[in-house]
């Protein structure tokens, strides 16, 4: 995020002095953008690998991202493409007990995804100083799992679970766009967001509640089926456009 955030100031900085925009006749823009919503993922990336018996009342409850891309318009029809990096609520020292409530573990957790994504998006109304518009876009997830445990005297020893996985995801958004400063829009937008992750493997060797784990081998639950969970959900966002005469 403080990347996407440096970049944005150098671009403002070296625009503020354009001319005011009219948004009817722009072609091409580049944005800085940010998301955060509710999360459908709740305690499925750990309540059912973390030993026979332990479970944990804390879940994810939210997402959050930050983008940077480029935006090409003609009439009525856009053309979107960025990099999204999205994560998942920091879990830190979650507890795990067993059905007597007894500690067994205590967790560390999240989720952090880098999406390479694109989409199309519609003018549903516009005149010179703002528009409302619809937005569909598809990407490219690489994402990955970090499990830290600390084992409270148990076996086996403290041990951390890296695992990952490549899936396809979309979103589907409504937004709102206005000019704010000389050639500078603000955007907000709400969305639902589409990121079902049907499988994990790990990306290092480790013996864990499951055994011992090779790389490239599937990330199983306790009872040996693998392990999924969803990081779509819907969520609210805002960001910067800043249109450029090329």
């Amino acid at each position: 995020m403080p990347f996407i955030l440096s970049i944005f100031i150098i671009i403002l900085s070296t625009f503020a002095h354009a001319k005011e925009i009219n948004l009817s006749n722009q072609k091409f823009a580049v944005y800085v953008r940010g998301t955060y919503g509710l999360s459908l993922m709740g305690k499925d990336a750990y309540n059912d690998s973390s030993g026979t018996g332990t479970s944990f009342t804390d879940t994810v409850e939210y997402n959050q991202s930050g983008e940077i891309g480029f935006f090409v318009t003609q009439g009525t029809l856009g053309f979107r493409a960025g990099f999204e990096i999205l994560s998942t609520q920091q879990l830190e020292n979650i507890e795990g007990q067993n059905a007597s409530n007894v500690l067994q573990t205590t967790l560390d957790s999240e989720v952090r995804a880098s999406i390479l994504k694109a989409g199309l998006e519609f003018n549903l109304f516009s005149n010179a100083y703002s528009k409302a518009y619809m937005l569909l876009s598809v990407g490219t997830a690489n994402l990955e799992l970090i499990n830290a445990y600390d084992d409270a005297d148990n076996s086996p020893a403290d041990f951390t679970n890296f695992v990952d996985s490549t899936v396809l995801m979309g979103d589907l958004l409504f937004g709102y766009e206005i000019i704010i400063a000389d050639n500078a829009t603000f955007m907000i937008d709400l969305g639902y967001r589409s990121f079902k992750v049907p499988e994990l493997e790990y990306d290092r060797a480790i013996t864990n509640y499951q055994g011992s784990q090779t790389t490239g081998s599937a990330f199983k639950d306790n009872s040996g089926n693998n392990i999924s969970f969803d990081m779509g959900g819907y969520f609210a966002g805002a960001g910067i456009r800043i249109y450029l005469d090329l």
